[in-house]
């Protein structure tokens, strides 16, 4: 009988194909961990360029740490000088945590010229140190000299210098005075300038902000604070000439000065025209609430777009109907100029000032012209800083009219000027289906 052949099995077959399967699934996955693998080396090498590339930045700061310490004591040695230990403790500290400097504070220095030549012939180049601070440490005019052309913003001197502190430093009118105008013509990276607790003087601050207010000058210039400087109310000419040109302050700081009623009209006279200054300090200025014969506001010029709607209500034009004028301070007249021209301020400090009920009223008055033109986006919403020396009823309605305007504020600033989230104005809400 012939031999009947077998049939093969079906689960050796779909073993065969299993194990096929296997095999290909197998040949798969390897390929998945073979890629896997050469994306980790990928990833391992961008990681280990990028590592090398931390470790040779850190060598070569550390490197300039280090010339920049040998070249100080150096230079201290040119100039016959013994090394200030508060510049060695900076440079070490950097050492330390290898850090650039950024900042230099000398606080309680008496600086002779040979000082200062050797410290800024030492920074001379070094990028990053945008801030020098000068603290309760004597400049005299020599030394001044050596400082304020080195922050002209040559790239032979500081070319980062951004930020000049004198606080309490003598700088006196006179050379003194002269020699940080002389900078603030010529700089072109200064952006912050504070001269708190020098005797300047009226003659020294005009010829500050003489500086501030010629053509082309401090181009970078943001913030200026002259606290304390015994300035007169004939410094505020020079403010007011300044502001009305200047086109890039914003931060004005005049506390502790002198100016007085007749400075605060020519203050407001210059608001009326300027449009990008958004703090102003004015506290403890001698400001009262005398009543006094006042011109009016300058007129708009052609394409004067500074001022607030007249829709908007504003204050001080005309006596209400069958009564007569409400009496004019300095500071009725200055809320009238922030109330008609001005819509860019945002913040004034008149704490400290012998404000009573009438200059009280005037503030609030304003202040509800204000809130109404910043709710239709024509003004910036603007906080006023006074002192309880006015009935309370009065002064909590200015504290209440503040508080709406710094609400406000938060909300423009947080919503980025847009309108609603997700609504018409934001645009980013979905429309609804008809």
């Amino acid at each position: 009988m012939p031999a009947i052949p077998k049939r093969k099995s079906s689960s050796s077959s779909g073993g065969a194909k299993a194990a096929g399967k296997g095999k290909r699934g197998g040949s798969a996955s390897q390929k998945q961990r073979r890629r896997g693998m050469s994306a980790g080396r990928r990833g391992d090498s961008k990681g280990g360029t990028s590592a090398e590339g931390d470790l040779a930045a850190a060598q070569a700061r550390l490197q300039d740490l280090r010339r920049l310490r040998a070249a100080y004591v150096a230079q201290c040695k040119r100039f016959v000088v013994e090394p200030l230990p508060v510049v060695l403790r900076r440079i070490d500290k950097a050492l330390q945590a290898v850090e650039d400097i950024d900042k230099l504070v000398i606080n309680n220095c008496k600086l002779s010229p040979p000082d200062t030549h050797a410290l800024i012939q030492t920074f001379s180049g070094y990028s990053p140190l945008t801030a020098l601070h000068f603290w309760v440490s004597e400049l005299d005019a020599q030394s001044l000299e050596v400082l304020t052309r080195s922050g002209t913003g040559s790239p032979a001197a500081l070319p980062g210098l951004a930020t000049l502190h004198l606080l309490d430093c003598g700088v006196a009118a006179g050379p003194g005075a002269h020699r940080i105008r002389e900078a603030l013509v010529a700089s072109r990276t200064l952006a912050a300038l504070v001269l708190d607790h020098n005797p300047l003087g009226t003659d020294g601050v005009a010829a500050v902000f003489a500086g501030l207010g010629s053509a082309g000058a401090a181009a970078a210039l943001r913030t200026c604070s002259l606290r304390y400087c015994d300035a007169g109310p004939d410094a505020a000419g020079a403010v007011a000439a300044a502001l009305a040109t200047n086109t890039t302050l914003t931060d004005l700081d005049l506390t502790g000065n002198r100016i007085g009623d007749e400075g605060l009209v020519r203050l407001a006279q210059a608001l009326c025209g300027n449009a990008t200054l958004r703090v102003l300090g004015l506290a403890s200025n001698n400001i009262t609430d005398r009543e006094k014969v006042l011109p009016p506001l300058p007129a708009a010029g052609a394409g004067d777009d500074s001022g607030i709607a007249a829709g908007d209500g504003g204050i001080g034009s005309a006596p209400p109907a069958g009564g007569a004028a409400a009496p004019r301070t300095s500071v009725t007249y200055l809320c009238e100029a922030l109330g008609t021209r001005n819509r860019g301020l945002g913040r004034l400090d008149l704490r400290g000032n012998a404000i009573g009920e009438c200059g009280g009223r005037g503030v609030a008055e304003m202040l509800r012209v204000r809130r109404a033109a910043a709710s239709g986006r024509r003004a910036e919403p603007l906080e006023v800083l006074v002192s309880e020396r006015m009935p309370a009823p009065l002064f909590e309605e200015i504290l209440d009219l503040d508080d709406a305007m710094v609400e406000m504020a938060r909300k423009a600033q947080k919503g980025g000027g847009g309108g609603k989230k997700g609504g018409k104005k934001g645009g980013s809400g979905k429309k609804k289906k008809k």
